[in-house]
């Protein structure tokens, strides 16, 4: 994933550091992959495509934004439909 910028964020930090934490992070990431059977490297795209596409939505809906910037946080905080409720194959 070299054309990633920035910092990489570390495993623990993402997933957290109990061994069951990942497994139940690598469980729903199984669950909703339209793949049966999943590399490692698998994992780590489609845990980078997630990101991506939060960020994505983050970007278009600030930049549809109008008001003061600080309100788009407040906004962010208070959406209860923000994504969709429907689960979604990655």
């Amino acid at each position: 994933m070299s054309d990633l910028l920035g910092k990489p964020i570390r495993g623990e930090t993402l997933f957290g550091q109990e061994e069951s934490e990942l497994a139940l992070w690598v469980a729903l990431i199984f669950e909703h992959s339209s793949s049966p059977q999943l590399t490692k490297k698998d994992l780590t795209e489609l845990v980078a495509a997630h990101w991506h596409r939060g960020m994505r939505l983050l970007a278009e809906q600030i930049g549809n934004w109008d008001e003061e910037p600080h309100s788009f946080l407040l906004h962010l905080a208070n959406e209860e439909t923000f994504l969709p409720m429907e689960a979604e194959t990655f």
